[in-house]
């Protein structure tokens, strides 16, 4: 990968009045000044194609964004003003394991700092919202991925080009800028690179606003950029800290954040700017323990009060047999006859029977409006609380998108960050940032309880307790459904791990079992159903999707469990069956395993000995090819457990 590579790939084809900017220059990048910064336009020009990649001995920078139009003097200038669109989301300095998706490239810049790129999708229009971009970058420089400008101008920043030296003086001598990962095709909408850099650009949108009913609080026309200038600025001296924060609550709360997450951010950006002196504490702390105040206070001008749906009797408490009939017509399944909404249940199952993809399956189908096992759906935002599946689920979760060929939706939101919903201020954090989203969710799966919990699964206070905390903060607070996903014992696979109160405090509880171990397919049970009729068993196949190939030419692949209709498909498939293949059904009692040599020996008599085996062969191609049965060993077979 060379300079103008890179640069094609990034700027794409330029229109006639569009630019890039790149700069090139050999003094300490400490040091230099203003003319060695100020670079040049850069629109894919033979003489500056040999230029940029000619100069391997220079500090070597190109800005990410593509501009347009030129000042008031006609000339071409590199500011914020200018701005057409965001093609790269690059972080400085950033720690390339902690990355939870593919990277267009990952250059080393100096000893052991990375320069971490992932390109934009050129027609992602959030690409070229420069509001919003603007908060994705104060959102990096928050998150210590990019170094803050105080000035806002972040949306025209340099970033080092993948062929040029670092002539940072260092005992070592000059840097020479190395290359460790390179694969221009790997292409993002913005949100999804955001979540590469553990970033939620819904969380980021909900602050941009252009238009903004403000109080008097809020009536400053002062940007977000300010404002935080004002609190940032170098000089601890120099900073403000009361009126930026004032008016940054007002903000936030009037464009829609929750008053839990305007805090947080507002404590994040303080606690950026914590001053080293002695001397500067007190005021900054003075203002730090003044935030919640300030967002109350927002919150109370800018939140209309929300009539109830149903007024309280006169009992208080207690309710008339037709205000129950009201409060309980709305909709009451999550997944019809299967999943009630409003509800705290269970998937369980033992190790490697496909628990967590069956989970997944079915917070996507209803992220994307989607029937689930043949059953209508009550669609909305999902939130996955991937405790254990770490970065890993991305690779899921691009699958389930490749098999059902749909697009990756901003319906589905993924929280990878390690918590303990037993501890009232981890889950609170969680509830929180699930009341940051533009909408509630209809679901929240937590994958697993074991590693969201921190107590004895075998003693039923402490079950309790860690039930009462997810009925609580989640399921009453957003009235959504809460699907935790659990182990099984050693000993015991028809049941959840741990104590009876488990069971007990639940609304529904579905088992998960793998009735093959060489089969990539599952069953899935209802073990518990408060509201409704047991159903019979589902199956699901794991399909597996090759997602492309790593650095060392690898494929990177994924399992999907895909719902099949056994009844249909046994139907479909009876009428398709000629008699020696009926025959050999008919021989495999359910649950049991034949052997070819066992199938060759029940077929001897109907057909001629010498074609035997040929027949066996084709025969048990063409019943596995309907799937009505699986290999479980070498040369052995079983039929497929389904409807009698």
């Amino acid at each position: 990968m060379n300079n103008s590579e890179l640069l094609h790939a990034v700027y794409g084809d330029l229109l006639p009045d569009q630019y890039g900017w790149v700069a090139a220059f050999g003094a300490d990048p400490n040091k230099a000044v203003g003319a060695e910064w100020s670079g040049r336009i850069w629109q894919h020009k033979p003489g500056l194609t040999a230029w940029i990649d000619s100069a391997a001995a220079l500090n070597t920078f190109f800005m990410p964004s593509t501009l347009s139009g030129l000042d008031e003097q006609g000339r071409f200038k590199r500011t914020k003003k200018h701005f057409v669109r965001l093609n790269a989301l690059i972080a400085d300095d950033a720690n390339p394991a902690d990355v939870a998706g593919q990277l267009s490239y990952n250059i080393e810049t100096s000893p052991n700092k990375h320069q971490l790129c992932v390109l934009l999708d050129r027609d992602d229009p959030d690409c070229a919202d420069r509001p919003l971009v603007d908060l994705v970058m104060q959102s990096m420089a928050a998150a210590k991925l990019i170094k803050a400008d105080p000035s806002g101008n972040n949306i025209v920043r340099y970033v080092r080009l993948p062929v040029g030296s670092n002539t940072k003086q260092r005992p070592s001598g000059t840097w020479q800028v190395k290359t460790q990962h390179s694969n221009l095709n790997v292409r993002y909408g913005l949100a999804d690179a955001c979540a590469t850099f553990g970033l939620s650009l819904d969380a980021i949108r909900t602050t941009v606003q252009q238009k903004i009913e403000r109080g008097p609080s809020a009536g400053s026309g002062t940007d977000y950029a300010a404002l935080i200038a004002a609190l940032a600025a170098d000089d601890p001296n120099e900073r403000t800290y009361h009126d930026p924060l004032l008016k940054l609550s007002s903000k936030l709360v009037a464009s829609g954040l929750q008053p839990g997450a305007a805090v947080e951010a507002l404590r994040g950006l303080m606690l950026n700017v914590k001053p080293a002196e002695a001397a500067q504490m007190a005021r900054w702390e003075s203002r730090y323990h003044e935030i919640p105040r300030l967002v109350s206070s927002a919150h109370d001008k800018f939140t209309p009060q929300v009539k109830p749906a149903v007024e309280p009797t006169e009992q208080g408490l207690l309710l008339s047999i037709s205000q129950l009939r009201v409060i309980t017509a709305s909709v009451r399944w999550l997944v019809k006859n299967l999943i009630p909404s409003s509800s705290l249940g269970m998937l369980f199952g033992a190790s490697g029977t496909f628990k967590s993809f069956i989970g997944l399956s079915l917070g996507l189908h209803i992220a994307h409006a989607m029937s689930w096992a043949k059953r209508k759906t009550n669609p909305g935002r999902v939130v996955f609380v991937a405790a254990e599946g770490g970065a890993g689920i991305y690779r899921r979760v691009a699958a389930w998108h490749q098999a059902h060929k749909l697009p990756e939706t901003d319906n589905f939101s993924i929280c990878i960050t390690p918590l303990l919903l037993t501890l009232e201020q981890q889950i609170v954090q969680l509830r929180d940032a699930i009341k940051a989203l533009p909408t509630p969710p209809v679901l929240i799966v937590v994958d697993t309880m074991s590693a969201t919990f921190a107590g004895d699964e075998n003693a039923a206070t402490d079950i309790a307790d860690y039930l009462r905390m997810l009925n609580t903060h989640l399921r009453a607070e957003f009235n959504c459904t809460v699907l935790v996903i659990h182990h099984t014992g050693h000993s015991a696979s028809e049941r959840p791990r741990g104590s009876s109160a488990i069971i007990a405090g639940l609304d529904f509880v579905l088992g998960c079992f793998r009735p093959n171990p060489d089969a990539n397919s599952a069953l899935l049970e209802v073990v518990k159903q408060k509201d409704g009729d047991k159903l019979s068993s589902q199956h699901f196949e794991l399909e597996r999707q090759v997602l492309g190939k790593d650095e060392d030419g690898d494929e990177i692949s994924s399992l999907v469990a895909n719902w099949q209709d056994l009844l249909d498909m046994i139907r479909a498939a009876a009428g398709k069956l000629a008699p020696v293949e009926q025959k050999i059904i008919n021989m495999m009692e359910p649950g049991l395993v034949v052997s070819e040599d066992e199938i060759a020996e029940e077929l001897r008599g109907t057909v001629k000995d010498t074609s035997i085996y040929t027949t066996r062969r084709r025969a048990v191609q063409k019943l596995s090819e309907l799937k009505l049965i699986v290999p479980c060993g070498n040369n052995l077979w079983t039929r497929r457990i389904g409807p009698a």
